[in-house]
């Protein structure tokens, strides 16, 4: 089994053991796929799927969300530690 989202995924046993197949992300437009694919083409030299640049942008969009989720809770945590801190730092 897998953990996406806080969903659990079952393995597909009929596929051999492969999990089942995702549903397509339509939170890019097309456009912004064919950018990202020709980004990926200058970048590694080979071209890639439609679906290997909608990867690529989940990923970066995740990243981006953990970072900014992070940066948020360290802001809200901030008043603590300066009120716990003992001045040195």
């Amino acid at each position: 089994m897998i953990r996406i989202d806080r969903k659990i995924i079952k393995r597909n046993e009929t596929s051999g053991g492969r999990h089942p197949a995702m549903r397509h992300s339509r939170r890019f437009s097309n456009e912004l796929v064919e950018d990202a694919r020709t980004v990926l083409r200058d970048e590694t030299g080979r071209d890639h799927s439609a679906e290997e640049a909608r990867q690529m942008l989940e990923n970066l969009t995740g990243l981006f969300t953990v970072l900014y989720l992070w940066d948020r809770r360290m802001a809200e945590l901030k008043p603590l530690r300066e009120e716990f801190s003992d001045g040195s730092e």
